[in-house]
């Protein structure tokens, strides 16, 4: 009865990717996201470069909304850089932050985040979110 039990826990972790050609208005990115729990929430992108262009920004600048199950919301602005990436090849750069250690919820339920990135490089081939239930 345990084994039966332990394999219908929800997942560990999510990670959902939008690529920019299905992000709204071109920048910006909307998750919905279970929020049931202790969690942390991180963030992950890939950049990629024509042959012998240059990388063109130094940074992501984020607009993050976040609306609860109530339809509250708050505005978060944050600025990520890139500096260091996760991997790396000629063509492509991957990058991985951390956003929030121990999120922290008014209530439980189903949030959404609606992710602006408002320096918007053409570079950008989406964004993506790693939710990880402790």
């Amino acid at each position: 009865m345990l084994a039966l039990l332990s394999c219908c826990a929800g997942p560990p972790s999510v990670e959902p990717f939008i690529t920019r050609e299905k992000a709204e208005y071109g920048d910006t990115y909307s998750f919905d996201l279970d929020i049931s729990g202790d969690c942390s929430l991180g963030l992950y992108t890939r950049m990629e470069r024509k042959p012998f262009a240059a990388y063109p920004s130094d940074s992501l600048d984020l607009g993050i909304r976040w609306i609860s199950p109530a339809d509250s919301s708050f505005l978060d602005h944050v600025v990520l850089s890139l500096s260091e990436p996760a991997d790396s090849t000629y063509s492509a750069r991957d990058y991985i932050f951390s956003y929030i250690d121990s999120v922290k919820v008014s209530e439980y339920g189903r949030w959404r985040l609606r992710i602006q990135v408002r320096n918007n490089p053409e570079s950008i081939r989406g964004l993506g979110i790693i939710l990880t239930y402790r």
